[in-house]
Order: C-alpha cells, then sequence, then structure tokens
C-alpha cells in the first residue's frame, strides 16, 4: 500500500492549532479552520478554459501582483458561475499564505498565479477554507470596502449572531 502524503497546509494549521491551546476565541477559530479546511487541487486555465476565454479574463480582470482577493473576486464577477474560493496555499512548495482563487464547476483555477506571477499553479500545494458565491462576496466586499477575508468576516458574523 501506498501512503499518500498529507496536504502541508493543514499539517502547519493543526500546528498552529496545538501551539494556541484549547482556549479562548483564536483557540475556537482554529478549530472551525481545521473543521473546514479541504485539501483541494488547483489546474491549469487551458484545462477549462479556451486559449480565447483565457485571453479575455486577462484582458477584462487585469490579474494584478498580490492582488488574489481582488483578482479572484473580479473574475467570479466576470462570470457569474465562477465561484470565489479562500484558504492558503504554499509559495515555492514552502510555508502557506492566505490566498484566494476559484471554482469552475468541479475544477479550482488561480489566475493570480498563472496569468499575474506566470508561474505554474499544479506545483503548488493548496486548502480551501470557504466557498462563496459572487452575490455573498459582492456583499461583504461592498460593506467593508475592501476585497478579502470573507472566511473570519462570515466566521466572526456567525459567532455574533449565537
Amino acid at each position: 500500500m501506498i501512503a499518500t502524503k498529507e496536504n502541508s497546509l493543514i499539517v502547519e494549521l493543526r500546528t498552529f492549532a496545538k501551539l494556541i491551546g484549547e482556549e479562548g476565541r483564536q483557540a475556537e477559530f482554529y478549530r472551525q479552520m481545521l473543521k473546514d479546511a479541504k485539501p483541494i487541487e488547483v489546474v491549469r486555465l487551458s484545462d477549462v478554459f479556451t486559449e480565447t476565454e483565457i485571453k479575455a479574463i486577462k484582458k477584462f480582470g487585469k490579474p494584478q501582483v498580490k492582488e488574489c482577493f481582488r483578482n479572484a473576486t473580479l473574475f467570479a464577477h466576470i462570470f457569474p458561475e465562477v465561484k470565489y474560493v479562500e484558504g492558503k496555499m504554499t509559495v515555492c512548495g514552502t510555508f502557506g499564505t492566505e490566498h484566494a482563487w476559484n471554482k469552475v464547476g468541479d475544477k479550482y483555477v488561480d489566475i493570480t498565479m498563472e496569468l499575474a506571477l506566470q508561474r505554474d499553479p499544479t506545483k503548488e500545494e493548496y486548502m480551501a477554507l470557504g466557498e462563496y458565491d459572487q452575490e455573498t462576496v459582492v456583499s461583504i466586499c461592498t460593506e467593508l470596502g475592501w476585497y478579502g477575508n470573507i472566511y473570519p468576516i462570515l466566521y466572526n458574523k456567525q459567532k455574533s449572531e449565537k
């Protein structure tokens, strides 16, 4: 039997959760993230879109370096059937960083990595925490005046409603 490698981002998340301990709001947040964490594989845009569609995504979305939340939001806005996804990804196969990308049907794509950074997203590990429709993302971004952090914002809203 061949052992499969566990997603390093989930291992990292579990390690941080242990360091934080069992008590307090931060510990609760890490427990929830561990429940929601889902390892996913990102595919190349060419596995989902035609070359013409990719050119249109690049032209109209204008993906920018260090703007993953914006890029993923605008991409979902251009194509309403596309979902916005937040979580973490590895950087050069090492440590994890907060990141946003998209889901098209049952496939995940990362326009920031591929179009803005000119890097192959299939070389990194990804861990999704939440997938959101356009209405949810636009509502939160409009309310706050910035892109991103949908997952912790919704978590905090849910906690305050209890």
